[in-house]
């Protein structure tokens, strides 16, 4: 139960992967179908972008120390997941779209801060941050700056979300 908790976000990936992989499967059908009766039809289809998005905010979800930031990130997850699910059933026109949109400019705010945790990791941060004179400021305050402007990127894409 303890590695199910500590790995809930990779658990729900695994969940979008099955989902994507019979949607794909789906697709594949209904394109040979209409080949078939001759017609043109064009199809996007949007699942492995959101997956891959979707992952990387996993992994920066398992990388933050936050408790409280972990919870908001998988009860984010979840609620994306949830919405990728039920989107045929809620009738709001383009949630589908709105869904993804949200999911995928997450993952973007999510890789800048996995890129800026990563340069904190190499010491770049602090290297930078003693050539300007503040060598007081710590590791924590950094982390703890990038987390907010998560959480803080999430509220802001979430009427969006309302809004689609």
């Amino acid at each position: 139960m303890k590695h199910l908790i500590k790995y809930y976000s990779l658990l729900l990936s695994a969940i979008l992967l099955a989902h994507v992989i019979t949607d794909y499967i789906e697709l594949e059908e209904i394109i040979a179908q209409t080949e078939k009766e001759g017609l043109i039809v064009d199809f996007a289809f949007n699942g492995w972008i959101v997956l891959i998005s979707f992952i990387i905010i996993a992994f920066y979800e398992l990388y933050q120390k936050n408790s409280f930031i972990k919870l908001l990130i998988r009860i984010f997850l979840t609620l994306a997941l949830i919405g990728l699910f039920l989107s045929q059933y809620i009738p709001i026109d383009n949630f589908d779209s709105g869904v993804e949109n949200t999911i995928v400019f997450s993952a973007f705010i999510a890789m800048i801060l996995l890129f800026a945790l990563g340069l904190k990791k190499i010491n770049f941060v602090d290297n930078l941050s003693k050539t300007c004179g503040k060598m007081k400021r710590t590791k924590k305050r950094v982390i703890t700056i990038t987390s907010k402007l998560f959480l803080g990127i999430i509220l802001l894409s979430l009427p969006a979300l309302l809004l689609a």
